[in-house]
């Protein structure tokens, strides 16, 4: 028996207390997507995509002024590190299915496009400081964040709820230098700067496993540790409308630098009626390359 997509949508309707939250706080979940031993199974597929990218680095100053001045794209012969479901139909697979299309359409509109698929590796002890997503300081949207392999809710992602309303990001301390990466690893660092603008500011790790997910607004504060012994994997989706103009950045921190190139995007629910992102594909179009 076929199933309509309107009974899909409805397995996955947030409450009317869920889109307040996420408007007020920043963040939903976790919600279940994968079986466990399915998302595991997902591990290979990230790290074998990710190593076909440059990595999580940007250029340097004399490749940037390169291809700045002469248009050329960093990206030219390796992929960025966030287009990996256009390098694998298995991770494509997972940012097209309904129980996230679904649920972010909710937050952000019927026509849904799909532009980052991240690989995030963290060994055990190794931290990620406190920061916000740069490109959701330019373009609207929701972001993904699903346990794969050994996440826990001790090694989950943290998040600072209501942040995404501060008037400065982590950013602006370190670009200014009263901040470093270093000092941004600590929470309660993080926290005396936030407090400077909500008196109630507190870090949250959701209680996060294999093949769960939380959606959250990529301007909230967020950060990552993995005290356990096994290194973590997870995965990162991010979405927007396609009214959302998508770009990569060349620089970390503003003012932001922007490769020539456009990322490859995929529209994985309704019509693209504004034609600004000339990568867009239909998800039934794609072809991952081999």
């Amino acid at each position: 028996m076929s199933v309509s997509r309107s009974s899909v949508a409805l397995a996955h309707v947030l409450s009317k207390d869920e889109r307040r939250r996420f408007e007020t706080e920043g963040w939903l979940g976790p919600y279940p997507l994968l079986a466990s031993e399915e998302a595991r199974a997902l591990e290979s597929d990230l790290v074998e995509a990710f190593e076909r990218t440059r990595g999580y680095f940007y250029p340097d100053r004399a490749e940037l002024q390169r291809c700045y001045a002469g248009g050329v794209s960093f990206y030219e012969d390796t992929p960025w590190f966030q287009s990996l479901h256009a390098l694998s139909p298995q991770l494509l697979a997972v940012g097209r299915r309904a129980g996230v299309v679904e649920r972010v359409a909710q937050l952000i509109g019927d026509d849904v496009m799909l532009w980052a698929t991240i690989c995030f590796l963290q060994g055990a002890g190794e931290r990620l400081h406190w920061h916000s997503d740069n490109e959701f300081h330019h373009v609207s949207g929701v972001s993904v964040w699903m346990g794969a392999a050994n996440t826990s809710p001790e090694n989950a992602l943290k998040l600072m709820p209501g942040s995404h309303r501060f008037p400065q990001r982590p950013e602006h301390f370190l670009s200014a230098g009263r901040e470093t990466m270093e000092t941004l690893q600590e929470d309660e660092r993080a926290l005396s700067l936030a407090r400077a603008w909500s008196a109630s500011a507190e870090v949250v790790r959701p209680a996060v496993r294999d093949g769960e997910f939380i959606l959250f607004d990529g301007t909230l504060w967020h950060a990552s540790d993995n005290p356990r012994p096994a290194r973590r994997c997870a995965m990162g989706l991010r979405f927007s409308p396609p009214s959302e103009r998508v770009r990569i950045p060349m620089t970390a921190w503003e003012p932001t630098i922007w490769d020539p190139a456009a990322p490859p995007t995929v529209l994985v629910r309704g019509e693209d009626r504004y034609g600004v992102n000339p990568r867009m594909v239909r998800a039934e179009g794609l072809r991952a390359s081999r």
